[in-house]
């Protein structure tokens, strides 16, 4: 019923110019790669690897939404409750923009959609164990009457930070399946808790209202937000017959300033109390 994927940087560039999610079916299931059944074919992909955008500090990611095609089209069943948390150094972001109605911003697009994983030597859809899991998006984004239509509705949550990081869908009914994406951003008010290169995993859960059971998915990504980093030079700390230790600081911003941006930058290097620095003869200044 629920399976969460990232999405590579490369299809989510994709996806945010012509919102083509038929387009990149490719980047979350490859029909021609080994199943792990026999006899069966095309696996989903893991994009952990590749998924974190430096250049917009961001990660687009992947629900697929009801891959068993469960059809309650009366709402028996009762309400499906769809929520994604993220992760403390994300907060959620619009994924689709709309430049003269901020208010019309969307947080998620979802599309309609049929399971990826097929009979052998059939186009017959599989709805049992030896199913991917993987929903491939069919048609358009649905638009906010479709959305109202099929009784689907999206509430964008903040949490204890007062950061907006989750995002709660509600189908009244659920009737059939769904692809939906969200866009997560590297959050540039912790820089203590961002500057790491590291894995982080996020959560989705999905419920039926007033039921206890609570499924969940989750989809572990690779993110380097590392600006400032300090080392030394080697493998190991070496110092040399005059007493000295080299190290280096890099410093690799998000932003690019040019000649006529008058933003100043300090960085600082505090050295332990054993520690000087180093001046070299004619220098009145330390060598840096």
């Amino acid at each position: 019923m629920l399976y969460k994927q990232t999405v590579s940087k490369e299809a989510a560039k994709k996806l945010q110019t012509d919102f083509n999610a038929v387009a990149i079916n490719g980047d979350a299931f490859d029909d021609n790669e080994p199943s792990p059944y026999s006899g069966y074919k095309g696996s989903g992909i893991n994009n952990s690897e590749t998924a974190y955008d430096r250049s917009t500090r961001s990660v687009v990611f992947r629900l697929n939404v009801n891959e068993a095609n469960v059809r309650d089209v009366d709402g028996d069943i009762g309400k499906f409750i769809l929520k994604d948390v993220l992760p403390y150094e994300f907060k959620l972001v619009p994924i689709k923009k709309d430049a003269t109605n901020p208010e019309k911003d969307k947080y998620f697009l979802a599309y309609k959609g049929k399971p990826a994983t097929v009979y052998p030597d059939t186009n017959a859809e599989i709805y049992s164990q030896v199913s991917s899991r993987i929903v491939k998006a069919v048609g358009n984004a649905l638009t906010d009457d479709e959305l109202e239509a099929n009784g689907i509705r999206g509430e964008v949550l903040e949490g204890s930070s007062n950061v907006k990081n989750q995002l709660k869908i509600t189908f009244d009914k659920m009737n059939g399946p769904y692809v939906i994406y969200l866009k997560a951003e590297l959050r540039s008010d912790i820089p203590n808790h961002t500057n790491v290169q590291k894995t982080e995993t996020n959560t989705a859960t999905m419920s039926i209202e007033n039921f206890d059971r609570v499924l969940s998915a989750e989809a572990k990504f690779k993110y380097d937000g590392r600006f400032l980093t300090k080392g030394m030079d080697g493998e190991k700390v070496d110092i040399s017959d005059n007493g000295f230790i080299k190290w280096n600081l890099n410093y690799i911003p998000y932003k690019v300033y040019n000649d006529n941006n008058e933003t100043k930058l300090k960085i600082e290097d505090k050295l332990n109390e054993n520690l000087v620095l180093r001046k070299e003869k004619g220098y009145r200044k330390p060598r840096v």
